[in-house]
């Protein structure tokens, strides 16, 4: 079970719709009441941010991927895998 505290400052930076690719399609989009849509899979997700610094997302199945939060900006997101560009 996750929890996903709302209003807070790094949460509310994420939700919108993120591409691995500068003006690519969405590949990630975090909603604000903890569910998330991440791209050719079936269903909701949910996201969470964990310990201020620990993105966790779990896809319909349940199935989690944890990634640093390096350092979050207006139309970035650096994690320890890789950057995820916000999409207009």
């Amino acid at each position: 079970l996750l929890f996903t505290a709302c209003g807070g400052n790094v949460e509310s930076k994420l939700v919108g719709s993120w591409s691995t690719r500068e003006g690519g399609e969405a590949d990630l989009t975090f909603f604000n009441n903890g569910s998330c849509e991440v791209a050719d899979t079936y269903g909701l997700g949910t996201w969470a941010v964990v310990n201020k610094d620990q993105l966790t997302v779990s896809d319909f199945y349940g199935e989690t991927v944890v990634w640093k939060i390096v350092s979050i900006s207006k139309n970035e997101l650096v994690l320890d895998e890789g950057t995820l560009y916000r999409v207009d």
